[in-house]
C-alpha cells in the first residue's frame, strides 16, 4: 500500500473529510504551519501525485496513532546466504594484557 492510499484509508476509517484532517493537522502542529492550504495537498497525497513532507508525515502518524514503519512497511532485513557466511568467519582468539603479564611473569 502506498502512503497516499494509507492516508485515505486512515482518514475514511475515522470518518474525517480532507478539511477535517487538515484542521487536525493544524492542531497537532500548533498552528505553526498553514495546513489549511494543504487541503488540496491531502487530495494529491491520496492520489499519490506527491507525498507529505517528513514533518507532516510524523504528524499523520501521531494523528493516526501508529508507528512510521506501518505505512512505510518497514521490515527487518533478512540476511542473505552471503551475508550469513561473512558473520561466521572465525576470528583468532584475542589475548588480554593481563594474560601477557602472567605469561611474562611465569617465564
Amino acid at each position: 500500500m502506498k502512503i497516499g492510499k494509507w492516508v485515505r484509508a486512515q482518514r475514511l476509517a475515522r470518518g474525517w473529510s480532507q478539511a477535517e484532517l487538515a484542521r487536525r493537522l493544524r492542531a497537532v502542529s500548533g498552528g505553526g504551519r498553514n495546513i489549511a492550504r494543504e487541503v488540496g495537498g491531502i487530495g494529491r497525497w491520496e492520489r499519490d501525485d506527491c507525498q507529505p513532507h517528513l514533518g507532516v508525515f510524523r504528524q499523520l502518524c501521531v494523528l493516526f496513532d501508529c508507528s512510521a514503519d506501518v505505512p512505510l512497511r518497514l521490515k527487518p532485513k533478512r540476511k542473505t546466504a552471503r551475508a550469513r557466511s561473512r558473520t561466521q568467519v572465525s576470528t583468532p582468539a584475542l589475548t588480554t594484557r593481563d594474560d601477557d603479564i602472567e605469561a611474562a611473569a611465569t617465564a
